[in-house]
């Protein structure tokens, strides 16, 4: 984006980070761990793609189905 206003996709990443630590240590099935994993990435990758379409309703719900995972991510391993 050339105004540098543009999505930064950085502010989500130390809650992944911490989320996928903790579930690692907490012993979280591997396989459900990498699969929320690899949805949390791609629905990043929407994410931005949303913003360049101009599709704010869209980019909204895709940044909420992220938290979620992301959430999800956190507490696998309970």
């Amino acid at each position: 984006v050339i105004d540098g206003q543009g999505p930064n996709s950085f502010e989500a990443l130390p809650l992944f980070m911490a989320s996928v630590i903790i579930a690692h240590q907490l012993g979280a099935n591997q396989t459900y761990l990498d699969l929320l994993a690899f949805l949390f990435v791609m629905l990043r990758i929407l994410y931005v793609m949303m913003y360049v379409a101009d599709m704010p309703k869209a980019r909204s719900s895709i940044w909420a189905a992220a938290l979620f995972v992301n959430l999800a991510i956190l507490f696998i391993g309970y």
